[in-house]
């Protein structure tokens, strides 16, 4: 399901139709009722355990992070993401004390440098 979010979410929106809108609301609203990574039923409960180690810059499993790169892209500010973005950010319970965060930002900057270039007929 994830993946085939993030999958829709790389149409440009304007090309999009409205059976794929339809599609991307309803697949990022179910991410949302499950706050990304718990049970909808019992919100105290997780329900992908697994997704709580991320596995960036690989990203063959889906995790927290890449759930959460998904929503920001598709525009999503929402309430429902903030333990995760938590989670990801530095919490007690995120890996490295939130360097995950520092590296996503180091990444991000490094991906806009290169895309940057490539519009300018660098590789």
């Amino acid at each position: 399901m994830v993946k085939a979010l993030k999958a829709l979410a790389e149409i440009p929106e304007e090309q999009r139709s409205g059976e794929v809108k339809m599609t991307i609301e309803a697949g990022a609203e179910y991410m949302l009722v499950h706050h990304i990574y718990k049970q909808s039923h019992n919100l105290k409960r997780v329900s992908k355990p697994g997704w709580k180690k991320l596995g960036f810059p690989l990203m063959y499993q889906t995790d927290v992070l890449e759930v959460l790169g998904i929503l920001t892209r598709l525009g999503c500010k929402d309430e429902r993401m903030h333990e995760a973005v938590d989670l990801v950010g530095g919490s007690k319970t995120s890996p490295g004390g939130g360097s995950w965060m520092r590296l996503l930002m180091v990444t991000s900057k490094l991906t806009l440098k290169k895309n940057a270039g490539r519009a300018n007929g660098l590789r």
